[in-house]
């Protein structure tokens, strides 16, 4: 029976491999390595609307509103520093990375999905820089998974929540 499952869940069990380990990665790479530059211009946004300075006003922003909103809101929950922001954008890239299998096992079948996810971790195996494009990434996958959603089962909520993510990835990086 146990041999069973292992032939029929393979595929997902060595998905398990990239997403395992790029967490690990993510953790020790936020741990052990701060970026005074990349790394503080994130934290310095976000903390200062913590600490309530006005967005595009007293905070000058280089990529959008997304990153320094949801820090605020995480904050009342766990404290934001250098570990936690790249803890936050390890867990997003996790998400990303998951979702994105998810899809390609809807439009492939499991060694072709898991190959893609393998391609896509060969690139980026963990987030290096806590950029908010691992956000909006993570939204735009959503929004690609409820669009196919809506096109196997017609279902409307699934078309909106995807112009929704489609929307808030606008609010994560203003330049897409």
């Amino acid at each position: 029976m146990f041999i069973k499952f292992i032939r029929k869940n393979f595929a997902n069990i060595i998905f398990l491999i990239p997403i395992t380990y790029s967490l690990y990665l993510g953790v020790l790479y936020s741990t052990y390595h701060i970026d005074p530059w990349h790394w503080g211009t994130i934290a310095s946004e976000s903390v200062d609307y913590i600490n309530n300075f006005k967005l595009f006003k007293e905070i000058t922003l280089m990529y959008g509103a997304g990153q320094p909103i949801l820090f605020k809101i995480i904050n009342t929950i766990y404290s934001i520093n250098y570990f936690s922001i790249g803890l936050i954008t390890c867990v997003a890239y996790v998400l990303n990375l998951f979702i994105c299998y998810v899809i390609f096992l809807r439009l492939s079948n499991k060694i072709i999905s898991l190959l893609l996810i393998f391609c896509i971790f060969s690139l980026v195996p963990y987030p290096q820089v806590p950029w908010p494009d691992f956000y909006a990434g993570l939204c735009l996958t959503l929004s690609c998974f409820f669009m196919i959603n809506y096109q196997k089962n017609l279902y409307k909520g699934n078309l909106y929540l995807s112009a929704i993510f489609l929307c808030i990835s606008i609010v994560f990086r203003n330049s897409y």
